[in-house]
């Protein structure tokens, strides 16, 4: 058998089989090493393999799918109409290999809700199909994120076929939506980021989707009206609208079809599917090179599908022109051609190989909402580079994940250099080595790549002398400005020596006000250094929870910055930061927001991000956050995250506290499980730092705790509590503020765990120390107080519920009065209400659920899953008073906000609830008693 035979084989089917049965005899395990031998052609070897390994994978398939033929329904039956579960089959809406959607409709009675079904079919029935249907339900299950389609319901049918029911997503294919709107680059970019976020929270839970096309990332649009923007008036761009208008559309990315996913190997355990020979399922037109070879496929082989999807909501056009051809020919393509650079694509003779979408270049360009000019220039560049680096043929040269694939398009929107380059003109010589080696072209190439070198050499020389001049001079003025601050900070250390007469057990507070008398004296000529070290004292005393002693040092060393530095100076900046994380500290949320907007629109002003703009960022959004502006919050903090993994790197304590921040903000908008896992990635990172952070540490842990607690996910929470508390103790000392939220959180364990008189002692400790920290009216006292309400209820002592109640109510009315909803005072009115009644005191009972039923009015789609109990309770009361109107939408606000830890045992409470209104609405007009308007 030669070179000849072989090829002659493959030229002729007819002889194909013939070449087949004479390879039959050679071991699998040795016919690659066969073929070497007997073939020196490189792409006829590749050919032949490819050929042999999907016959071995068709022989496979059919007898995995033989033995349960019997089980499976015919492709053409269509089920429309006929019932599931608790679900009616409507209409087909998708089918693929993997299995039939319908649209579907709840018919149970618990409550209304509509879910796209999907049913295993024909076509992979048998046991391998069962496996992959199955862990696309696991996979679903595992994901909790706003861009991807979670499931709500599974089951087997009668004839013993899987389903499972996901989100119904009204949308449109991503490339179809774009080209409808006629979005333009920069809006096609903000949506492509909400499928890289999407992606990443994929990953971050071992998943690899490995079908990211358009068909499967869906996008719908969501009228939607936001609160008055800040004081500033500018407004942070979120999710393709402007946050902050009265009015915008919300446009939503939804991922779909896990169905040929894969779970990533987890430490310590064995993925059955690489034990397994895997039937190479794709879509080749957005198949990664490693994916048509067969190699392992990781997250970078997304990363590629991410570029691919990217490619052609730019271009309107794929990066390689596949057409008809047979599976060697694709893989070639793929796996050794360079992609159609985006800007040639746009070219009259660019476009003239096939396009996904059938349009002209003028169509295509119209659709973006500019000119075939205009449109080579956008997509060159940066563009160009971003998205060639995501198409690189060797996986560890894309992107390392789909988040940094984000990152880099959020530099580019913001006008900031990105990461990805164009490859060095050495890193292309050398693939051009490897391909073509041929001696005499590799020694010119040697001599060509030296002469560069050298040259490259000598440029690199010239600007380091030019920096080093820079340095120097720089180097000298903070030499004398160190001189002074260590002069003041010996004088300081020196008072407190008691060789010189003075005591020497100062403590902290002590010292530090010898600091401020300290800088009055000796720094008096020198304003800008005294202002520094107001400063600097001032983020001391803040750190230790001394508030009226940190405000006077900010507020002078802002008011010396401005009288002999320019108004757009940083260092106004950053004082106005301290100032707006004061008031943050203090619960004076429209004060924080003033100072910070400020201070953010001084430090837009320049060109380059910096550490202190993500520091106040971050500020803003947890102020956004307190305020229930959740889009604004969320805007600032992903803003804060980008800046600080650039410059600090996404190991650092300033990112993982970030992350803690994104993480309350999550639980507040109803996505505990994606918070549970910011929080993760966050204590990792605080493991690692504990050394130099303990206190970072010490605090994520508490809220990791309390994430979990709110999942009902006891076991182990308690130990992370008193871990928590320890450190915050011994760092803090027993009276910081924290160490009373580480303590009221350790109470409200407790209460879960069945303990409640167990927690009345720890709540009554927590909120000694938060009085004593933050003040008696500070907006988080009310957090304390409504815990110790919940221990005494529990405990039957109904009286003493209602009075840390009612002090509750009173110290988040004085402190949040500019706020539509406030989820804690949605709790707490809810149990007033609940113990007035008790008490038989139903008029103040009806005051207190009326007042509930008007704070939930401006609830949030997605909100806080511990609302759930306190939802009910309000629900059950209005049906008792005949409000059915009323009653209704409130109890399916109960069954939307909790499906992950109350809705399985309060369901049949439901409805029964749902089936009284249903009886009693025929009786409500005559038998209607008046409620105030809500």
């Amino acid at each position: 058998m030669d070179d000849t035979s072989l090829r002659s084989c493959l030229q002729h089917g007819e002889d194909l089989q013939k070449f087949l049965d004479l390879l039959e005899p050679v071991p699998a395990s040795e016919r690659r090493a066969y073929l070497a031998n007997v073939c020196s052609d490189d792409e006829l070897r590749r050919e032949v393999l490819a050929l042999l390994e999907a016959e071995g994978e068709a022989e496979l398939y059919l007898d995995q799918l033989s033995g349960d033929l019997s089980l499976a329904r015919p492709l053409s039956l269509d089920l429309s109409g006929k019932r599931l579960g608790s679900y009616r089959l409507l209409r087909q809406i998708g089918r693929g290999g993997m299995g039939v959607v319908y649209e579907a409709e709840r018919v149970d009675g618990a409550f209304q809700q509509r879910v796209a079904l999907k049913l295993l079919t024909l076509a992979l029935a048998g046991a391998e199909g069962r496996r992959r249907f199955t862990t696309e339900r696991q996979i679903l299950a595992g994901l909790e994120h706003p861009a991807i389609a979670r499931i709500v319901d599974g089951g087997v049918a009668e004839d013993e076929t899987p389903w499972f029911a996901m989100e119904y997503v009204d949308g449109l294919a991503i490339n179809e939506y774009c080209d409808t709107h006629r979005l333009s680059v920069p809006e096609r970019l903000d949506l492509f980021l909400q499928v890289c976020d999407a992606v990443e929270h994929a990953h971050r839970r071992l998943v690899v989707h490995r079908d990211l096309k358009p068909a499967n990332v869906l996008v719908t649009t969501n009228r939607r009206r936001d609160s008055p923007s800040s004081a500033n008036g500018a407004a942070i761009a979120h999710g393709g609208a402007t946050v902050g208008s009265h009015h915008h559309d919300l446009r939503q990315v939804k991922l779909l079809d896990f169905g040929i996913a894969k779970l990533l190997d987890r430490p310590g355990s064995v993925d059955a599917s690489v034990t397994r020979t895997d039937l190479r399922l794709m879509t080749p037109e957005y198949a990664s090179p490693e994916q048509m070879t067969g190699d392992a496929v990781s997250t970078a082989s997304d990363v590629y599908q991410l570029g691919v999807l990217l490619y052609e909501l730019l271009t309107g056009q794929r990066p390689y022109e596949l057409g008809q051809r047979g599976s060697a020919e694709r893989e070639r393509i793929i796996c050794e051609q360079p992609p159609t650079r985006p800007s040639t694509a746009l070219t009259h003779s660019g476009h003239s190989r096939a396009t996904s979408s059938g349009r002209s270049l003028e169509e295509i360009c119209a659709l973006r909402r500019s000119s075939p000019n205009r449109l080579r220039r956008r997509l060159g560049g940066d563009i160009e580079r971003i998205v060639l680096k995501a198409l690189h043929k060797e996986p560890e040269r894309r992107y390392g994940s789909a988040d940094r694939l984000a990152q880099d398009i959020r530099l580019h929107l913001q006008g900031l250099p990105v990461t990805a380059r164009p490859d060095s003109w050495s890193y292309r010589s050398r693939k051009f080595l490897q391909r073509h080696a041929l001696a005499s072209v590799a020694t010119a190439m040697v001599v060509v790549i030296a002469i560069l070198a050298t040259t490259f050499s000598l440029v690199r020389i010239q600007s380091e002398r030019n920096l080093a001049e820079l340095e120097r001079d720089r180097a000298q003025a903070e030499a004398i400005k160190a001189e002074q601050m260590s002069e003041f900070l010996t004088g300081l250390f020196r008072s407190a020596n008691p060789r010189d007469g003075n005591a020497a057990d100062l403590t902290a507070r002590q010292l530090l006000d010898r600091g401020v008398e300290q800088i009055n004296h000796s720094l008096a000529t020198q304003p800008q250094i005294q202002a520094d070290m107001l400063e600097a004292l001032g983020r001391t005393y803040l750190e230790l929870g001394l508030h009226d002693s940190t405000e006077p040092l900010f507020t002078r060393a802002l008011a010396l910055r401005e009288s002999v530095q320019d108004k757009s100076n940083p260092d106004i900046a950053r004082t106005l930061g301290d100032i707006g994380l004061l008031r943050y500290a203090q619960g004076k949320y429209p004060q924080a927001e003033e100072a910070l907007a400020r201070a953010i629109t001084i430090l837009e002003q320049s060109p380059k991000d910096s550490p202190t703009l993500a520091a106040i960022l971050k500020t803003l959004g947890r102020t956004y956050r307190e305020r229930g502006q959740y889009e604004q919050a969320r805007a600032a903090l992903e803003r804060a995250l980008d800046i600080q993994t650039r410059v600090a790197g996404e190991n650092s304590k300033e990112v993982a506290g970030i992350l803690d921040s994104l993480a309350a903000l999550l639980i507040k908008t109803g996505t505990p499980l994606q918070a549970e896992l910011f929080y993760e990635r966050s204590l990792s990172i605080h493991e690692r730092l504990f050394a130099e952070d303990p206190i970072g540490l010490g605090q994520t842990l508490s809220q990791l705790a309390n994430v979990r607690l709110s999942l009902g996910k006891l076991d182990g929470v308690e130990a992370m509590f008193r871990r928590s508390l320890a450190i915050l103790r011994k760092a803090y000392g027993p009276d910081h503020a924290w160490v009373g939220r580480s303590l009221n959180n350790l109470g409200n364990a407790l209460i879960e765990l069945g303990r409640p008189a167990d927690a009345v002692d720890i709540l009554k400790s927590a909120l000694t120390v938060q009085s004593g920290a933050l003040g008696a009216t500070h907006p988080d006292i009310a957090y304390p107080l409504a815990s110790l309400g919940d221990a005494y209820l529990k405990q039957g002592a109904v009286r003493d519920s209602l009075t840390y109640y009612q002090r509750s109510v009173a110290v988040r009315d004085e402190s949040i009065r500019d706020q539509h909803f406030d989820s804690l005072l949605a709790h707490v009115l809810v149990r007033v209400g609940t113990v007035q009644k008790l008490l038989g005191n139903d008029a103040e009972a009806k005051q207190a659920m009326v007042r509930a039923m008007r704070v939930w009015k401006y609830a949030p789609v997605l909100t806080d899953v511990r609302l759930a109990p306190t939802a009910l309770e309000l629900g059950r009361w209005l049906v008792e008073q005949n409000r059915c109107d009323d009653a209704v939408p409130m109890l399916s606000r109960v069954a939307q906000i909790d499906t992950k830890r109350q809705l399985a045992q309060d369901a049949v409470e439901l409805r029964q609830l749902e089936q009284r209104c249903g009886a009693g609405r025929r009786d409500e007009d005559s038998n209607r008693e008046v409620l105030p308007s809500v």
